[in-house]
């Protein structure tokens, strides 16, 4: 019993020693680190040297709980990130999915049909710069710096970003002019994109030109998409023209044009073949093709000689 009480007592006066060292030594630091005179600044060093490795010491299972918390946190993190990741991957794998049966129909649709169903909006583009006319022979139009050395015809139509601009009415060979959708000649055959209602879009020289000849049982309600139908056979189908907007009197609309969004400087004219009008005479040629073929025709007339 003695023995473990001297034994306690030994450990207890060596601790308050280590402590008493260490203080001292801090206390020396502080005022050595206070005070600016010459005379401490070797005394300063020496102290440095001698307390610096013993807080690096001190300091090493403080540093070591640091790195270990802030691995755990990042593997956590990296945990979280991982999980939300694969339930990406697998939502984005159903839409792939859903995609490509839908891309399947649509190649099937256009392999019996023989068409594109979608739109018959042509790829090549020719760009121009547009210039409005002030002094020409209508109210709205614009010049382009294209012509028919470009490609361009009567009748093509001319696009910007926002949607159709005009279509050509004149053709020179390195210019044309295209009448806009707001002029008073302007007349273009077109539909609701909601509803496949048909009407006629006639500028009358304002921001919002006009839907007419609107059937009695046709679908047409404000807000709805107005594009090209096509009908006319001079433009394609689907280029975007506006939104309809109620009119004063009931039934009647006008469209506010998705070009009236900015100034135009830049635009480009769509090449469009239109669907050719039939011969005149179509049986005549078929009839003068038979008799160079030696068809029926042609046995026929042989007979009666003979």
């Amino acid at each position: 019993m003695r023995g473990g009480s001297e034994n306690a007592f030994q450990r207890r006066r060596t601790f308050l020693s280590v402590v008493t060292i260490l203080f001292v030594i801090s206390v020396l630091t502080m005022l050595v680190a206070r005070s600016e005179s010459d005379a401490f600044a070797k005394p300063r060093a020496v102290i440095d040297n001698i307390t610096a490795p013993v807080i690096n010491v001190i300091n090493m299972p403080i540093r070591g709980a640091e790195r270990m918390i802030s691995n755990m946190k990042a593997r956590s993190e990296t945990f979280e990130e991982n999980e939300r990741l694969r339930a990406e991957i697998a939502r984005l794998k159903d839409v792939e999915i859903r995609a490509k049966a839908l891309q399947d129909k649509i190649n099937q649709f256009e392999e019996i049909l023989k068409t594109d169903i979608v739109d018959d909006i042509p790829t090549l583009k020719i760009p121009a710069r547009a210039v409005a006319e002030t002094n020409g022979p209508f109210v709205r139009s614009a010049l382009l710096n294209v012509g028919r050395n470009d490609g361009v015809s009567k009748g093509h139509a001319v696009m910007t970003t926002d949607g159709l601009y005009g279509h050509i009415v004149r053709v020179g060979n390195g210019s044309s002019r295209a009448l806009l959708l707001n002029d008073l000649n302007s007349r273009i055959a077109v539909k609701s994109a909601r509803s496949e209602a048909r009407a006629i879009l006639i500028g009358n020289n304002s921001a919002t030109p006009s839907l007419s000849f609107i059937g009695p049982e046709a679908d047409w309600k404000p807000g709805d998409g107005v594009v090209s139908s096509g009908d006319e056979g001079v433009l394609p189908a689907g280029l975007p023209i506006g939104q309809a907007v109620a009119a004063a009197s009931e039934r009647a609309f006008n469209v506010t044009l998705h070009t009236n969004k900015r100034a135009v400087d830049w635009v480009w004219v769509y090449p469009f073949t239109p669907i050719q009008e039939p011969d005149e005479n179509p049986d005549e040629d078929i009839t003068a093709q038979a008799a160079s073929n030696g068809g029926p025709s042609a046995s026929a007339d042989s007979a009666t000689d003979q």
